[in-house]
C-alpha cells in the first residue's frame, strides 16, 4: 500500500529529478538540512505553523487576541532561537518579524470573519486504486455561519505568498478541487475552496488588499474533479512504481528556468549531470525528508 500526496504529484509532474531527489533518494527522500526563514518554502513553513496556533486557538473558542497571541509565541520562539544561535542571520530575523507584523495585520482586518472553524491541520486520506491512496493535510475546514453560503462548508488552504496568484492560476491549480474530491470521499459536503493569501513582499504603506486576499475557488464541476482525479491516480501509478522497485528509469530533468530557479536541488542536480561523486555534498547539506506524510500510512478505514 502507498500513499501520495497533493505535493508529491505536483512535483513528479514539474521534474521527474526533483521528485527522485525529493522523495526518493536515500530510501525516502532527502531535503536541505538547514532552510534559511527567508527563502520562500522557509517563509511557508514557518507561516503555515503560525496560522495553525491562531487557528487552534479561535477553533478552541479563543478570541482573536487569543489567537494573535497564539500566532505571536510561535514567532517569538523563532526569534530567541535565531538570536541564540545563529545572531548573524539579520534577514532571517527580519522576515521573521515581518511575518508577525502581516499576522497582526491580517487579525486586524479579519476581526469579524464569518464562518466557524471545524478542522485544522487535520490528516485526511482516501483511495486512488486499490494499492494506492491520497493524503492530506488541510489548514482549515470552515462552515460559512452568515451570508450567501451560510451553512456551506469550504477547505482553506494558507499561501504565503510574494505575489497573489492570477485568476488564471487559480482557476487552474488542480489542489483544491483533490481536496474536495478526498473531503467529499470522507463524508463532507465540501463543494468550495479558498486560497488565503498573505502577501509578504516588501511595499511602501500597502493597504489591506494589497496584503492580503481570499481567492475563492468557485463550485468545480463533477466532470472537472472527475478528469483531476484520473490524471492523479495516473502520476500517482507512476510513484508507486518507483517505490515499489517495479519501474527505476533514471529521473528525467525538466532544466528549465522557471522549474530551476528556486529548487533547492540544483546544485546538487548540476554535480550530478556533469558526473561529480555527490557523497559528500548530500552528506554536508542534506537530510533526510522530514516532510513525508508518514501519519498516512494507516489508511485501513480510509476507502
Amino acid at each position: 500500500m502507498y500513499v501520495v500526496s497533493n505535493t508529491e504529484v505536483s512535483t513528479r509532474n514539474l521534474c521527474e529529478r526533483m521528485h527522485y531527489y525529493r522523495f526518493i533518494k536515500d530510501d525516502g527522500g532527502i531535503e536541505p538540512s538547514y532552510l534559511a526563514i527567508n527563502t520562500p518554502l522557509g517563509t511557508g513553513l514557518l507561516g503555515h505553523r503560525a496560522m495553525e496556533a491562531y487557528y487552534l486557538a479561535v477553533k478552541d473558542g479563543g478570541t482573536v487576541r487569543d489567537a494573535l497571541a497564539a500566532a505571536r509565541e510561535v514567532l517569538q520562539f523563532e526569534v530567541i532561537r535565531l538570536a541564540t544561535e545563529e545572531p548573524e542571520q539579520f534577514e532571517q530575523l527580519q522576515r521573521v518579524v515581518q511575518l508577525q507584523n502581516l499576522i497582526e495585520a491580517y487579525s486586524n482586518h479579519y476581526t469579524n470573519d464569518t464562518f466557524k472553524i471545524l478542522e485544522v491541520e487535520k490528516v485526511f486520506t482516501t483511495s486512488i486504486t486499490q494499492d494506492i491512496f491520497f493524503g492530506l493535510r488541510l489548514d482549515l475546514l470552515v462552515e460559512y455561519t452568515r451570508g450567501d453560503l451560510r451553512g456551506e462548508l469550504a477547505v482553506w488552504d494558507h499561501k504565503f505568498v510574494y505575489n497573489f496568484k492570477t485568476p488564471a492560476e487559480i482557476e487552474m491549480d488542480s489542489q483544491l478541487p483533490k481536496y474536495i474530491k478526498a473531503l467529499q470521499d470522507n463524508n463532507y459536503p465540501v463543494r468550495r475552496g479558498v486560497f488565503n493569501q498573505l502577501r509578504y513582499r516588501d511595499m511602501k504603506d500597502p493597504t489591506f488588499e494589497q496584503l492580503f486576499k481570499r481567492s475563492k475557488l468557485s463550485d468545480p464541476t463533477k466532470i472537472e474533479i472527475e478528469t483531476i482525479w484520473d490524471e492523479q491516480a495516473s502520476t500517482a501509478q507512476k510513484i508507486a512504481d518507483i517505490a515499489t522497485g517495479k519501474k527505476l528509469a533514471a529521473p528525467i530533468r525538466n532544466q528549465h528556468i522557471l522549474t530551476c530557479k528556486h529548487c533547492y536541488f540544483q546544485g546538487l542536480c548540476k554535480a550530478d549531470l556533469m558526473g561529480t561523486d555527490t557523497t559528500q555534498m548530500v552528506k554536508a547539506n542534506f537530510q533526510a525528508n522530514q516532510h513525508r506524510y508518514t501519519d498516512y500510512i494507516d489508511v485501513g478505514d480510509a476507502a
